[in-house]
């Protein structure tokens, strides 16, 4: 009987660890499918792209979440290719400002920036 309630307890224990999960910690939206269809298709639309994530970012500051690590840096690079250097500079601060751990690889990016 004492092997069961070690069991038991045990089972219970991880249930309740694991079985709890928060919410996740950052709001991801469109970023992983707009970087697929960046490289694998073949009607890749950066202006389409960009509206998309600024509408992620949006639905994220209106539920008081963080975007993931990333999708700013993204933002920056398909402005980039629209040929908006404003905007992507912008979007590249955000990224530093979110994760500050970005700041050597983004200050790389905007000191090449065309």
């Amino acid at each position: 009987m004492r092997p069961f309630i070690k069991l038991f307890t045990v089972a219970f224990l991880a249930t309740a660890i694991f079985g709890c999960a928060d919410q996740p910690m950052y709001h991801w939206g469109h970023y992983e499918k707009s970087v697929y269809r960046m490289y694998h298709s073949k009607d890749f639309s950066p202006s389409q792209e960009i509206m998309i994530l600024k509408k992620d970012i949006e639905q994220a500051r209106k539920k008081n979440k963080l975007m993931g690590p990333g999708v700013q840096a993204h933002l920056g690079y398909l402005f980039t290719l629209e040929g908006d250097t404003v905007a992507a500079t912008e979007a590249f601060n955000a990224e530093i400002q979110a994760f500050p751990e970005s700041k050597v690889m983004i200050e790389r990016l905007l000191r090449n920036m065309p």
